[in-house]
């Protein structure tokens, strides 16, 4: 399924696929997302047993990396040393789900700023919301749970932008919405026929 529409509307056909998959109903459930909190809502109200993962990659991992280049940005080679150090510290902690840890170490580099980019806020404020939803992200790939969105970015280069994103198109939303949700029917019939 996928909608321009707003979050209610995802919501509602989320769900109605989640029912019709069966996912409703299994032993085994993981809600994958960005930390925004109507999927927070979401997840709590409709799956309030499943797992939460934030996705690590490109959500929180991108996070922590816009700040730590905030912090000390350019092509220097002392300040790219310095990044890449605080990666090294930073992303294996976040990969073993060591919150509490990649926090403090990014509230030190905080303390240590002059001017305080509003990235490095923004990673700190993350984190700190994110607690239910960052655990060991290897122990979950071996549970069979994904933990990083590329599922949903590749279905959005096929159901949405091999379609919307042509040169010199334009669309309203309802018209939008519309051609997406037959992208989808297509692609789901073409799916089950090959099955």
């Amino acid at each position: 399924m996928a909608t321009f529409g707003p979050a209610e509307e995802l919501r509602t056909l989320t769900y109605g696929a989640a029912d019709e998959l069966g996912a409703t109903e299994a032993k085994q459930q993981g809600v994958l997302g960005d930390g925004a909190t109507w999927i927070k809502t979401q997840a709590a109200e409709h799956f309030p047993d499943a797992v939460k993962i934030a996705g690590l990659c490109p959500i929180c991992g991108a996070r922590v990396r816009d700040a730590v280049r905030a912090v000390q940005p350019g092509k220097a080679p002392a300040r790219r040393t310095w990044r890449k150090e605080q990666y090294e510290v930073l992303l294996p902690l976040l990969w073993e789900g060591k919150r509490e840890a990649a926090l403090k170490h990014l509230q030190s580099v905080l303390a240590a700023c002059g001017e305080v980019p509003l990235a490095l806020l923004d990673a700190i404020r993350y984190l700190e919301t994110q607690h239910d939803w960052i655990g060991n992200y290897d122990d979950w790939q071996e549970q069979g749970y994904p933990v990083g969105s590329g599922l949903v970015e590749r279905a959005v280069a096929v159901v949405i932008n091999l379609r919307m994103k042509k040169r010199g198109i334009r669309w309203k939303q309802a018209n939008a919405s519309a051609v997406v949700a037959l992208r989808v029917q297509r692609i789901n019939a073409e799916w089950e026929s090959a099955a």
